[in-house]
């Protein structure tokens, strides 16, 4: 489904090179995720608009923009080579499922930018490359920027970030984009264009991000999301004071009034004259 997304004709022609393999080969990669691993993702979202007459929205943006999550999981690892499978689950109840491979060593094949190196740290060069072709003269290599500790699928993690603006020639770019450090797993990814030329403008974004996985504990109980801990623990603590309080007011609740009984001896009889 991201696949699509940015293989679409608008995005092609400002991000023609994250989809472009280049020739270049890096040795003594990690892998980081092995046969099994999956990550869900959502908070899928997509806009698009443009004044160019005739020109209407990329139907990979309103598939976008219908899909409630995508799973995806590894089928196979063989040396730098992951396959994984893609469900993509939509708003409406429907799921398709597609299937992606590559080489993570070489970026080629269609994985995209879900799976990259593990352990990549700043400047190292992310296998592939990103060259911005199109309309910009003149290319990206892509280098981690830094490596940030954020929240992904109930825990924190360290993540290498790419991120890069650009503006030229009535375009402006931004894209950030988050891997896991250790698994090499996309973790989000936040993309924005502005084209303006001669009067007509075209713009869009594409976001995405990690809701959970069983590549890591999350918070407080290792596979179990915080927030719900925390409305176990609201639940049961609400339970205590339910339970307190009605045994407060059953001690608290006055005995029944029973019939009084009179006791003592009956009057003796007047003593004779």
């Amino acid at each position: 489904m991201m696949t699509r997304a940015l293989t679409s004709q608008t995005v092609l022609a400002i991000f023609t090179a994250m989809l472009i393999i280049l020739a270049s080969t890096v040795s003594g990669v990690t892998v980081g995720v092995q046969m099994g691993d999956w990550a869900k993702y959502g908070d899928f979202s997509a806009s698009w608009s443009s004044n160019i007459p005739g020109q209407t929205m990329p139907p990979e943006f309103e598939e976008l923009n219908k899909t409630e999550w995508t799973k995806v999981t590894v089928q196979s690892v063989s040396n730098s080579s992951v396959t994984v499978q893609a469900v993509i689950h939509f708003k409406n109840g429907t799921e398709k499922t597609e299937t992606m491979s590559g080489d993570i060593a070489t970026g080629s094949g269609n994985l995209t930018f879900f799976l990259i190196p593990a352990n990549l740290g700043a400047g190292d060069t992310i296998p592939g490359g990103i060259p911005i072709t199109g309309t910009l003269p003149y290319g990206i290599s892509p280098k981690i920027n830094d490596t940030l500790t954020k929240t992904y699928a109930g825990a924190q993690r360290e993540v290498d970030h790419i991120g890069y603006h650009v503006s030229i020639i009535g375009t402006t770019m931004d894209f950030n984009i988050y891997w896991d450090k250790a698994k090499g797993i996309l973790c989000e990814l936040a993309i924005s264009m502005s084209m303006s030329i001669m009067g007509y403008t075209t713009s869009q974004t594409m976001q995405m991000k990690i809701k959970e996985t069983n590549m890591w504990g999350g918070g407080i109980i290792p596979g179990l999301p915080d927030y719900i801990l925390f409305a176990i623990i609201a639940i049961v603590v609400i339970a205590i004071i339910v339970v307190a309080a009605v045994s407060m007011m059953r001690r608290r609740k006055p005995p029944t009034p029973s019939t009084p009984t009179i006791t003592g001896t009956e009057p003796s009889a007047p003593l004779a004259q």
